[in-house]
């Protein structure tokens, strides 16, 4: 059964629970805590940008608590509208853990003018899934001006290597 969900531009909201749910309840929460249980580490209001083909995803997780999580990535395809799943993590042993979570994948490779969507979710009760704190970012993968790499090694400075990389992308793929 393939699996596809809609994404267009803006990317979608990037926090959320499918059915209300607050958190898992191993989530220690008080009444003044906002803090939601998974933040990923993601431009939420535009698509993020990244040179890499094989990107590390990261998020934070607020939850003191260990829950099974889940990883999905999406490839949007843009003639018709719909992304299609290439990817899913979901592994007895991918549990959360507190504070910044890292993945890298290495497969698939991501393709130069793509555009993807990556969702986590916290499964705190996997026979009410809708329940379940989920967030999800949209981002693109894109080409950089052709002397990119020698403005890149002429500079120790991290700053200056912070702006080139933000000055440097190609808006227009192909």
């Amino acid at each position: 059964m393939e699996t596809t969900i809609i994404l267009t531009d803006p990317p979608p909201q990037t926090t959320g629970t499918s059915g209300g749910s607050r958190g898992c309840e191993t989530q220690a929460e008080t009444s003044s805590s906002n803090i939601p249980a998974l933040i990923l580490l993601a431009p939420s209001q535009i698509y993020g940008q990244t040179l890499a083909t094989r990107p590390i995803f990261a998020w934070f997780i607020s939850n003191s608590g260990s829950s099974q999580m889940e990883f999905r990535l999406y490839e949007y395809d843009q003639a018709s509208k719909q992304s299609k799943l290439v990817k899913e993590i979901k592994d007895e042993n991918f549990k959360s853990s507190p504070g910044i979570m890292v993945l890298s994948l290495s497969s698939p490779e991501l393709l130069i003018g793509r555009r993807y969507l990556w969702q986590v979710e916290l499964v705190c009760d996997a026979n009410r899934p809708s329940g379940n704190p989920f967030a999800t970012a949209a981002m693109k993968v894109v080409t950089v001006k052709p002397d990119f790499n020698k403005q890149l090694s002429q500079t120790n400075n991290v700053l200056n290597k912070a702006i080139l990389y933000s000055t440097s992308v190609c808006y227009k793929v192909h």
